[in-house]
């Protein structure tokens, strides 16, 4: 599930979420990426853009314990 996904100039960033029954997902669990993005000075002719990089990639992995999410999502919002 994309989340977020959001472009500027010479910056994107992107959140997804996958879910147990996902490609990605895991058993019990849920996985939160989010990454970033920066423009690298190569372009690329047949797309005509410039390539972005990867700069970070940030990835918790979240369960539900005791009816509520362990780690609790606002902590690594605020920490990322």
């Amino acid at each position: 599930m994309d989340l977020t996904s959001r472009g500027e100039y010479g910056y994107a960033t992107s959140e997804t979420l996958h879910f147990p029954t996902d490609d990605l997902g895991e058993e019990h669990k849920i996985i939160y990426i989010k990454e970033e993005m920066s423009q690298s000075d190569t372009y690329d002719e047949e797309e005509n853009s410039y390539i972005y990089e990867k700069s970070s990639k940030y990835v918790v992995k979240l369960e539900w314990v005791d009816h509520k999410l362990k780690p609790e999502p606002s902590v690594f919002k605020e920490n990322p």
